[in-house]
């Protein structure tokens, strides 16, 4: 439930810097305030959403235990690593909030940011497919069995959207459907 609340807040504020242009030219110094702001919530949020990764693959690790299936352990690893990203996103927002204005050549630590974002997407993207493939495997044991391949069904969507790059907004709102749906999932076993 973290993790899903997290990323739905996530998706919020993602809409924000997009009328950031508006305000710096309706209200001057506010722009900056705004975007102080902005980067200290984002900070919080993505923080948030470590942690709800982290305790979820806790979940997953004892689908290995109480029903021995490997995509557990898998769902379990992956979500550690991508845990791990998504810290380091935070630490990187931490680090690059001072900067708002780009120069050329761009500095070190935007092309570190944008590493660091595109691992969290590719790692993102595994996991939610290992907890799909995971939820899958394990719908004979669930009590609604019909419930766990749909969320089997939108973690493997969510996680090939996320490993597209292509749009992860998309992804994201996936991810969110499928965190709310593996939430009633678990509920269910």
């Amino acid at each position: 439930m973290i993790s899903a609340v997290s990323i739905g807040l996530i998706l919020i504020i993602s809409f924000f810097p997009y009328v950031t242009p508006l305000f710096s030219v309706a209200y001057g110094d506010f722009a900056y305030e705004y975007y102080v702001y902005y980067r200290i919530i984002e900070f919080f949020f993505f923080l948030l959403l470590g942690v709800g990764m982290l305790l979820a693959s806790f979940g997953y690790r004892e689908i290995k235990n109480k029903f021995g299936l490997l995509f557990g352990n898998a769902g379990f690893a992956f979500g550690i690593i991508a845990s791990f990203f998504v810290f380091s996103t935070v630490a990187v927002l931490v680090i690059t909030s001072d900067y708002v204005i780009l120069v050329y050549p761009s500095p070190l630590i935007y092309s570190i940011r944008f590493w660091v974002r595109l691992l969290n997407l590719i790692f993102f993207g595994l996991t939610h497919i290992f907890w799909g493939i995971a939820h899958f495997k394990s719908k004979k044991f669930c009590k609604k069995p019909k419930l766990s391949l749909a969320t089997s069904g939108f973690f493997i969507a969510s996680g090939v959207v996320l490993l597209s790059t292509f749009s992860p907004e998309i992804g994201l709102v996936l991810s969110f459907v499928s965190l709310v749906f593996a939430l009633r999932a678990f509920l269910a076993f």
